[in-house]
């Protein structure tokens, strides 16, 4: 295996990747894309500060989408940012709840 410290990598490239695992994590729920940023500070992954602790989820999609060009938010992260902590899964049928 090639020895990868010397190798130069373009930060927008990495910021584009997790601007995009990000916006997949928060289709899938709010509690998913938390799940996403805990593991970028674990894995000292966080591309502004890995200390910090108080970033939130909704602070990190900002900042990377003012360092990423052209990039489009889902739907679906578009809509968990919207509602917050209460996305709701789409894992039963709508008439599994209906009257």
């Amino acid at each position: 295996m090639k020895d990868l410290r010397n190798f130069y990598r373009d930060p927008a490239c990495d910021y584009f990747m997790q601007l995009l695992q990000l916006d997949k994590a928060l289709e899938n729920g709010y509690d998913v894309a938390e799940r996403y940023l805990q593991n970028l500070r674990t894995f000292d992954l966080h591309p502004y500060n890995s200390s910090s602790e108080d970033v939130t989820v909704e602070e990190l999609y900002e900042g990377l989408l003012q360092t990423v060009d052209d990039f489009n938010m889902s739907d679906g992260a578009r809509c968990a940012l919207d509602r917050g902590h209460c996305m709701a899964r789409l894992t039963h049928k709508v008439g599994d709840y209906a009257p």
